[in-house]
C-alpha cells in the first residue's frame, strides 16, 4: 500500500472552509479516504480538520455539518458528541499596560543579540501584544471526542512556542504532554488576538507563525506522497492585483521552499491551492466565517474539475488500491505488451516496464531524449533481461515540479529509481547525457550499479582532440543566459515538434532513414505531448549546462571514472558528432578493464541506427559476464500501470 502524507495549513475560517471543499473534490473525484493517511499534519485552522479526521469525519460529514446537510449515520453520531460550534467570547478589556506588553520579552531580547538567528513570523508574535480572547471555543467538541486519548493514526500538530520562538510539533515524539483539544488550541492561538496556551509550563500560539504549512516535518518519512491544502498560498494574477496577493506571495515562497526538501527526500508533493475562483470567494479577511457555505461549495466545484484533468488523473492514481500483483514463479517474466508506469520519488517518474527475466537493467536516455529512444530495443533486450526504460524528470513524461534536471539531481534519483523499482544492484545503459549520469552514479553509488553499458557517453574530448565546431557553437550558446532560452524557443518555434524531431535525428543519425519509422512516429508524438508541459526548455537548459561542466573539468572526471568499479561496456559510432570516437577511444585506453565496441559508419545513436547489432553486442556482453550478471535477481516493478503511448 503507498503511503500519504496529508498536510492541512493554516488559513482561518476561510482557510477551514477551503479544506472542507478541497478535501470532499478528492474523496469524491479519487475514491481516496482522507482519514487513512498515513500521517496528517495540521497547523492552525488545519489543526482543526486534521483533528475532526482523525476523529473519524469524513469530508462528506464536514461538509454536510458546514452546510446545513444531513451527515451519514458515522456523522450524525460524531456531530452529536461535537455539538453546535460555539461563538466567540468577549475579548478581556484592555488596558494601557496591556497594550503596550509585549507577549515574549525574552525572545526580543534574544533576536537583538542575534538578530542571524529570528524568524520573521516569531519575532511579530513576539512583539504583538499578548491576545485577550479564550480558544476553548474553538475545540469544545474536539475536547469530547478525544478526551486525553490521542488518536492510532500519527496526527501532528504545530505551534510555536513562545519560549525558545521554535516550533513544537504536538503528537510528534519529544513534544510535551498534551491532549489533542490543548494542541489544537495553541495551534489555533493566532498572535495579538488569541490568548497563548499553556501547556506543561510553556505558552505556544498558532503554528503558522513558523510556517503556513509546516509541511517540511515530512522530509524523510518515507512517504510515497503528499498531498499539502495550503489556504494562504496561491497565484498571482498581475491583470486583477489584490490586497492579499503580497500575503500570499509570501506563503507560496515558502510552501514551494519546503516542498523542495520534501522532494529532496524521495518523497513527491503535490500542492492544492487556491485558484482565482477561491481567492474571489476567500477575499483578504481569513477571520471571515460569513462565506464558508460559498467557499466550500465553490472550492469543491473548483477541484473537482481540476482532478478531472488527465494529468491531474494520473497523479492520483496512486490513491486508489493496486491490483493484486502474483508471486512471481520460475517461469519467464515477459509482459504481453511494455508497459507504461509511474512510480512517485519526490516527482512522478514515468517508465517503460518491458518484463523479461535475468539482471536488472535500466535504459537511460540522453540530452532532449525519452524512453522512445529504447523502443527499438528493449523488448529484445528483454530476452536475457529485466529491463524497464525511464523518463528522467524534465524529459518525456515525468515533469521537474520545480525541481532541479541538472545531471547531479538526476544521478540521484536514478539511485532510489533502482532501489524502489528495481529493488537489486542494476545494469545502467546509458545514452549520451545518461551515459554519463550512469558513470556518476557507478562511481557515487556502486551498490545500485552491476554493471554499465555506455551508449556513445558524454565525455570529455581526447588530449589533443576538439569538438565538432558546430557542437561547440551550440553548447556554448545553451550556456549563456538569455541566449540558451531564446535558442530553444526559438528552434521550436520555426521547426514545430515534427521539424524538431527530424532535425535531431538527422544530427545524431549518419542516415536517420534507419530509424524505425515507428520509433519516429512515437518521438513525434511525443514531443507535440511535451508543448502542454510547463518547464521543458528549462530542464534542457539545466542538463545541458552540467553536462558541459561536467566533461570541462577533466581532471575531476577522470577521478571519477578511476572510482568505477562495476564492469561496463563502451559502444561508440565511428561518425558521432557530437561525441567524438576519440573520446571514447580514450576511456577505453585509461580502463584497460573495460570492453569497446565500435560501430562502423553509425552516429551517436547506435540503439536507432542499428538496433540488431546494437542488441546483439550487448547479449555477448552479459554472456562474457556469465554467473557474474546472471547472479542478480530481477524483481516485479513497482507503480501504477497504464497503456504504452497513452
Amino acid at each position: 500500500m503507498p503511503r500519504i502524507g496529508l498536510v492541512l495549513g493554516a488559513g482561518g475560517p476561510t482557510g477551514h472552509a477551503f479544506h472542507v471543499g478541497v478535501l470532499k473534490a478528492l474523496e469524491e473525484a479519487t475514491g481516496w479516504d482522507p482519514r487513512t493517511a498515513d500521517v496528517i499534519v495540521g497547523t492552525s485552522a488545519g489543526a482543526i480538520v486534521a483533528a475532526l479526521l482523525r476523529g473519524g469525519m469524513s469530508p462528506r460529514d464536514l461538509a454536510a455539518r458546514a452546510l446545513g446537510e444531513t451527515p451519514s449515520e458515522e456523522g450524525q453520531r460524531l456531530a452529536a458528541v461535537l455539538g453546535r460550534p460555539l461563538p466567540a467570547p468577549k475579548s478581556e478589556p484592555w488596558s494601557w499596560s496591556t497594550l503596550f506588553a509585549t507577549a515574549d520579552l525574552d525572545y526580543l531580547k534574544r533576536a537583538l543579540r542575534r538578530p542571524w538567528e529570528a524568524r520573521l513570523g516569531v519575532l511579530v508574535a513576539a512583539a504583538l501584544p499578548a491576545g485577550r480572547v479564550a480558544t476553548d471555543h474553538l475545540v469544545g467538541g474536539i475536547a469530547r471526542l478525544f478526551g486525553d486519548r490521542w488518536p492510532l493514526g500519527r496526527l501532528w500538530i504545530n505551534t510555536v512556542g513562545l519560549g525558545a520562538g521554535e516550533r513544537v510539533t504536538f503528537g510528534r515524539a519529544g513534544a510535551p504532554p498534551a491532549t489533542v483539544a490543548q494542541a489544537v488550541a495553541a495551534s489555533c492561538a493566532i498572535p495579538g488576538y488569541y490568548r497563548p496556551v499553556e501547556i506543561d509550563g510553556g505558552r505556544y500560539v498558532d503554528g503558522g507563525v513558523h510556517s503556513p504549512t509546516n509541511v517540511d516535518l515530512l522530509a524523510g518519512e518515507g512517504l510515497d506522497l503528499v498531498l499539502v491544502s495550503s489556504p494562504m498560498s496561491g497565484g498571482f494574477d498581475v491583470f486583477r492585483p489584490r490586497a492579499d496577493a503580497p500575503m500570499r506571495a509570501l506563503c507560496r515562497f515558502v510552501l514551494q521552499r519546503e516542498m523542495a526538501r520534501v522532494r529532496a527526500s524521495g518523497t513527491s508533493v503535490l500542492a492544492l491551492e487556491p485558484g482565482a475562483i477561491e481567492r474571489e470567494l476567500m477575499g483578504a479577511r481569513v477571520l471571515d466565517a460569513g462565506r464558508r457555505r460559498e467557499i466550500i461549495r465553490g472550492a469543491r466545484a473548483s477541484f473537482r474539475a481540476r482532478f478531472a484533468e488527465p494529468g491531474r488523473r494520473r497523479r492520483f492514481e496512486i490513491l486508489q488500491p493496486a491490483p493484486a500483483v502474483p508471486a512471481p514463479g520460475p517461469q519467464i517474466r515477459r509482459a504481453a505488451a511494455p508497459t507504461s508506469r509511474v512510480v512517485e520519488l519526490g516527482v512522478p517518474v514515468h517508465y517503460v516496464d518491458y518484463g523479461g527475466d535475468g539482471p536488472a537493467m535500466v535504459l537511460i536516455h540522453g540530452l532532449g531524449g525519452a524512453h522512445v529512444n529504447w523502443m527499438a530495443v528493449g523488448e529484445d533486450l528483454a530476452r536475457r533481461a529485466r529491463v524497464v526504460a525511464l523518463d528522467l524528470p524534465g524529459f518525456g513524461r515525468t515533469p521537474t515540479e520545480g525541481g532541479s534536471a541538472s545531471i547531479h539531481a538526476n544521478r540521484a534519483l536514478l539511485a532510489r529509481f533502482v532501489e524502489r523499482v528495481m529493488g537489486a544492484p542494476s545494469i545502467l545503459v546509458g545514452n549520451s547525457m545518461g551515459g554519463l549520469i550512469s558513470l556518476l552514479t557507478a562511481a557515487e553509488t556502486p551498490a545500485a550499479v552491476s554493471g554499465l553499458v555506455l551508449v556513445n557517453p558524454a565525455l570529455p574530448a581526447a588530449p589533443g582532440g576538439f569538438f565538432d565546431p558546430a557542437v561547440a557553437a551550440i553548447f556554448a550558446g545553451y550556456c549563456l543566459p538569455g541566449v540558451g532560452e531564446l535558442l530553444m524557443s526559438g528552434r521550436k518555434l520555426w521547426l514545430g515538434s515534427e521539424g524538431s524531431v527530424r532535425q535531431m535525428l538527422d544530427f545524431c543519425c549518419v542516415d536517420s532513414r534507419r530509424v524505425d519509422p515507428g520509433v519516429v512516429a512515437a518521438t513525434i508524438a511525443l514531443s507535440q505531448e511535451r508543448t502542454q508541459t510547463a518547464g521543458g526548455n528549462a530542464a534542457f537548459l539545466s542538463a545541458a549546462r552540467s553536462i558541459v561542466s561536467t566533461v570541462l573539468r577533466r581532471s575531476a572526471f577522470e577521478r571519477m571514472v578511476d572510482a568505477v568499479a562495476a564492469p561496463a561496456l563502451l559502444v561508440h559510432g565511428t561518425h558521432d558528432r557530437l561525441v567524438p570516437i576519440a573520446a571514447a577511444r580514450a576511456l577505453a585506453a585509461r580502463r584497460h578493464d573495460w570492453t569497446l565496441e565500435v560501430f562502423e559508419n553509425v552516429g551517436h545513436v547506435p540503439q536507432l541506427e542499428d538496433p540488431e547489432g546494437f542488441v546483439a553486442v550487448v547479449e555477448r556482453w552479459l554472456r562474457r559476464l556469465g554467473g557474474e550478471a546472471g547472479a542478480l535477481v530481477s524483481c516485479e516493478p513497482v507503480g501504477r500501470p497504464r497503456a504504452h503511448g497513452e
